[in-house]
């Protein structure tokens, strides 16, 4: 945002933690968005609040007005340096070495392995690398995001094949990872516990890479959904950029930095594939980004006997369990097949559409909520966000007839009905009795719908 001013010729001044590490990725950050030379006040951690201390306005005020220096006049574009294709040589446990970095340099953030999540990896060699590229008929140095992380890196097929060898992928998983960077690698939300994404893999090749789409389908132990996660983790750090206390401070993290699964095909309900624009025949990833976070099963454990709750009423319950925020705009269920067949059969729900069109239309909350939140503060956030959806008046999708209601009216607190992706996995839990848990859930900021067929 100060970048954007600075551009527009307006004086902008950037509050940086004053710790080496951080202000190393403050200067290349100023490099990536064209103003090298953005002016930025350090300000120590123990002081950094929402409201600028006394003693520190002084040094904004000066920013703000000090003539520019010559150097700050320069222009003219900035390249780069190349990485080396090949990083060293040596033995496995050198290569291992190489990898985790010096951690004793950590002396202000969390050590933290160079290139690696932190366990060892995979020696991406050339002949690795060449096998994991016959997983794809896309070439070596084909661009498949332009611009990835803080540092807006582009990302070339060799790259993210690098990363599945370094993960532990198999050449016929290349093209699920190859669609999971093609989203963009989104940062992760820096909140208390929210983790990068959840994917979610729909459509054929879930069978055809063996994933495990039923008992203790989030576990460790089936080798493909294990590692497309833990490339996931690997891309962020490698590709994006990302770095555990610097520029991801979640405030406390998740194993689960990128968490993938798959939709289970024995779903009495259309397909994720299906009900998000392909067809039966394709594969796609359902990416979940922004302020992301999943919820065991718990809503039966609060459950007063007498009051002999359904379904329908928790659901809504945990739809409304979250104010929604544009970092928590949506809400994903996870419902076993067998929980997925009974609701279809006691409560009418025979497609995941007419259940999300029921969840839209019960979680709701009175209009003036979207001033009054902490999270909205006024309504103009409210009504950028509204806007940015260009829906039409009338239609199923939050629009401006909502933001023009009077403040007791009720409003949706989704976006529209596929802001509720419901996902049939899972499995492996008796029926007991109506009251046991029936779902897990989650929130979510945003989706991307992404081919993995197009990478074959």
């Amino acid at each position: 945002m100060s970048a954007y001013f600075e551009k527009q010729g307006i004086p902008a001044v950037v509050e940086v933690a004053d710790l080496p590490n951080v202000k190393k990725i403050a200067q290349d950050t100023f490099l990536t968005e064209a103003v090298p030379a953005m002016r930025a006040v350090f300000i120590p951690p123990v002081r950094w609040t929402e409201k600028v201390a006394e003693q520190d306005l002084p040094k904004f005020l000066e920013a703000l007005t000090k003539p520019l220096t010559d150097a700050e006049k320069k222009s003219g574009k900035y390249l780069p340096p190349a990485a080396p294709r090949i990083a060293m040589t040596g033995t496995y446990d050198e290569i291992q070495d190489f990898f985790t970095g010096d951690l004793s340099v950590f002396v202000d953030t969390p050590p933290t392995a160079k290139w690696t999540d932190g366990l060892p990896v995979t020696p991406p060699t050339a002949e690795a690398v060449a096998r994991m590229l016959k997983g794809t008929s896309h070439k070596p140095d084909e661009i498949v995001h332009p611009a990835v992380g803080p540092q807006k890196r582009p990302v070339t097929v060799e790259k993210v094949a690098i990363n599945a060898v370094m993960a532990g992928c198999k050449p016929e998983q290349l093209p699920v990872v190859l669609a999971i960077t093609q989203g963009g690698l989104t940062a992760p939300f820096s909140s208390a516990a929210a983790f990068g994404f959840f994917n979610i893999v729909s459509g054929p090749i879930v069978k055809e890479i063996g994933m495990n789409t039923s008992v203790a389908l989030m576990s460790p132990g089936n080798p493909a959904n294990a590692a497309i996660s833990r490339f996931t983790a690997l891309a962020l750090r490698n590709l994006s950029g990302y770095t555990p206390g610097i520029n991801n401070i979640t405030g406390y993290g998740s194993t689960f930095t990128g968490l993938t699964i798959a939709e289970s095909p024995d779903t009495p309900w259309e397909g994720l594939n299906v009900r998000y624009g392909a067809s039966a025949k394709e594969s796609v990833i359902l990416q979940l980004s922004g302020k992301v976070s999943a919820h065991g099963h718990g809503i039966g454990e609060t459950t007063i006997i007498s009051d002999k709750p359904e379904a329908p009423q928790r659901l809504i319950s945990a739809a409304k369990a979250y104010v929604p925020t544009a970092g928590t705009f949506g809400k994903v269920f996870i419902v076993t097949p067998n929980i997925a067949r009974k609701w279809k059969a006691k409560f009418g729900w025979d497609s995941m559409a007419k259940l999300q069109d029921y969840l839209w239309d019960n979680a709701t909350w009175p209009r003036k909520n979207y001033d009054l939140s902490y999270w909205w503060g006024t309504r103009a956030p409210f009504k950028a966000a509204v806007e940015a959806l260009k829906a039409p008046r009338g239609s199923r999708v939050l629009n401006m007839d909502h933001f023009d209601a009077a403040p007791d009216t009720l409003v949706p607190i989704n976006p529209s009905p596929l802001f509720f992706p419901i996902v049939v996995a899972g499995g492996g839990v008796p029926d007991y009795h109506d009251l046991q848990n029936e779902f897990g859930w989650g929130v979510f900021g945003g989706y991307t719908v992404l081919s993995i067929d197009k990478w074959k």
